[in-house]
């Protein structure tokens, strides 16, 4: 017997943005562009989320763009689009399977969406005292070479070690990651020098940083801080731990509506 296909709600907003990065700007609509955002939306925070200024989502957890049953109402990208949300589909589990002709099949999942403007290929694949999360240098590479004829969007990693450890280390990851992305959590902002650092150490390529819900009145200095040390995108981790914490939900959103403001000065030639 035959299985009639599951019923999808139409996408509102397909097509893929103009994405690329310069240097150490990534462009978005031929405008640089500064990340601002959380890990991990849930659907209906998602306006909540977009009164912070933030603009930008990371997912890790679950597919936030998948849209299997969804019949109900306007999927999660059309709907995080309508209201300025840009979004970086998750693939750390593919990308640890080591196979990456199956990014073939994978990518398409995410059909190309205006929301999309980043592929996310792993968290942390330089975890290499966990063996079940990390992922060798040569198999992240694998995998960012096959992601690239598939999608015109920028590759991101999460190095988990470029806030404590050597350049020597994340040496041979060079060639898996368009953007770097590291996780300097905590209070200590020289762990944000120390990322930033051996990223530009390594090649010049833009740089966001992860960050998590330290102290409410250490978060604005700390996002500044990043910011004025070369980072041009700030992402918190997570939604959740920000949204239970009304005094440091404030504190990232008075961030991100004044970094915001600031967009023009941090792109701005240095003289």
């Amino acid at each position: 017997m035959s299985m009639a296909p599951f019923p999808q709600t139409p996408v509102l907003y397909p097509g893929t943005r103009n994405v690329r990065t310069s240097g150490q700007t990534l462009l978005v609509d031929d405008t640089p562009y500064l990340a601002l955002g959380f890990f991990d939306i849930p659907y209906d925070d998602l306006p909540q989320a977009a009164a912070t200024g933030a603009n930008t989502i990371n997912a890790i957890g679950p597919s936030a763009s998948a849209n299997c049953f969804n019949t109900y109402r306007e999927t999660y990208l059309d709907r995080a689009y309508e209201l300025g949300l840009n979004f970086a589909p998750n693939s750390s589990w593919t990308a640890r399977l080591a196979s990456p002709d199956v990014f073939s099949n994978v990518i398409p999942t995410f059909a190309p969406h205006k929301a999309n403007i980043m592929w996310f290929l792993a968290d942390e694949p330089d975890q290499i005292n966990v063996p079940y999360w990390y992922v060798a240098p040569a198999d992240l590479i694998a995998g960012y070479q096959a992601i690239k004829p598939l999608t015109t969007l920028p590759v991101m990693a999460d190095f988990q070690r470029a806030a404590w450890s050597t350049p020597a280390d994340l040496q041979p990851y060079l060639g898996s990651s368009d953007v770097w992305m590291a996780e300097p959590f905590g209070a200590d902002f020289s762990s944000t020098t120390h990322a930033i650092d051996t990223f530009n150490t390594l090649r010049s390529q833009p740089i966001w940083i992860a960050q998590d819900d330290i102290d409410a009145s250490l978060i604005v200095p700390k996002a500044y801080w990043t910011i004025i040390k070369g980072a041009t995108g700030i992402l918190y981790f997570n939604w959740g731990a920000f949204k239970g914490q009304p005094a440091k939900l404030a504190a990232a959103s008075q961030a991100f509506h004044e970094l915001g403001q600031l967009r023009s000065a941090i792109f701005a030639s240095d003289v």
